[in-house]
């Protein structure tokens, strides 16, 4: 160990469970002194509301893809960090969350090529949460999800609840021909208070993957982010029931649903998270996040209409829409509704 200051990158595809891994790691005691800096895909922000931090070490960038538009933010947030950690009060670490289409190596490389961060900063280690239920269709379909696997130095696995806690083989049998070198573990069983040290990796080794990961594409998809802010509530039934039907219709593209929704009755948020066609069951937070009560869903999709989406959304709160079906007939017969079908 050297006396730099050790930074960490947590990366992962979108719905990997990036910030539900942070809440769990922040809730440790030896989290205390580090500055966390997150970082979102869409014209709104949610993560930063729903990480459980209380004191002034979270930052928020603003929206955009942080390996591309957002390096010379980032940069500059760093340095202050660095300042702040010289001159004020030493800091024990940094945690970067990046957005689930963020790629890693330009982030890296603009830290390594940094004469001033580079002297101050430990950059070494990077870890990457993989979907266990969805990681191979991934890795299939988004180019970038293969840059943030071949520069980790952890691998995290999650959702193997849904393979009886285990990783699957044919899953893990990729991720160790994709990158030869990295720990593979689950994210119930990694070690907190260790997974944050800089890993000790051989400089030629990590030449190499750098390497390696210049060797794919990143960016090779047609994914779009937009968002649906409305006020007033809607009531739960027919918010499952449209989650139900967007999901059977256009599940396998959705990439990410995430939002805070108002329910009719109810005074405290619930919080909506989904992949594709699975939907976690939602949860009512124990109070709205900031001073705004309107509901707020983030959607980041491939080939899925925003148009379609939110007139869905408006039909189901009962939103007059010329053309469009209100909430009685969307509940009684979702399948006359144009864009599904009972096939």
């Amino acid at each position: 160990m050297n006396n730099r200051l050790p930074i960490s990158i947590l990366t992962g595809f979108l719905g990997a469970g990036k910030t539900t891994f942070l809440n769990r790691l922040l809730k440790e005691p030896e989290m205390a002194g580090y500055a966390v800096i997150i970082n979102e895909f869409g014209d709104i922000a949610l993560d930063h509301l729903l990480v459980e931090k209380s004191d002034d070490g979270l930052i928020e960038l603003s929206s955009g893809c942080i390996c591309c538009s957002m390096r010379g933010e980032l940069v500059d947030t760093l340095e202050r960090l660095v300042d702040y950690h010289l001159n004020e009060e030493p800091l024990k670490g940094i945690i970067i969350e990046t957005s689930g289409v963020a790629d890693p190596l330009p982030i890296l490389q603009a830290l390594l090529a940094h004469p001033f961060l580079s002297s101050i900063l430990d950059v070494g280690n990077v870890l990457t949460l993989v979907d266990a239920a969805h990681g191979l269709e991934t890795l299939e379909r988004q180019p970038v999800f293969m840059r943030q696997i071949v520069l980790a130095d952890r691998l995290l696995i999650s959702k193997c609840d849904l393979y009886k806690g285990g990783i699957p083989s044919n899953l893990f049998a990729q991720l160790r021909e994709i990158n030869f070198s990295a720990v593979i573990e689950t994210v119930d069983k990694v070690k907190l208070s260790s997974c944050l040290l800089p890993f000790d990796n051989e400089q030629k080794q990590f030449d190499e993957r750098l390497d390696k990961a210049r060797s794919f594409s990143s960016h090779g998809n047609d994914m779009t982010s937009f968002s649906l802010v409305r006020d007033g509530a809607i009531s739960l039934e027919a918010l499952m029931a449209f989650l139900e039907l967007l999901a059977s219709a256009h599940g396998a593209g959705l990439l990410r649903v995430k939002g805070l929704v108002a329910i009719e009755g109810k005074a405290r948020p619930l919080l909506v998270q989904g992949v594709r066609s699975f939907f976690h069951t939602p949860v009512f937070l124990e109070s709205w996040p900031d001073d705004n009560k309107n509901t707020r869903l983030v959607f980041i999709v491939d080939g899925v209409e925003a148009d379609f989406i939110a007139r869905l959304f408006d039909g189901f709160c009962s939103i007059p829409q010329v053309d469009s079906a209100d909430r009685e007939a969307l509940m009684n017969n979702p399948l006359a509704i144009s864009g599904f079908s009972d096939s």
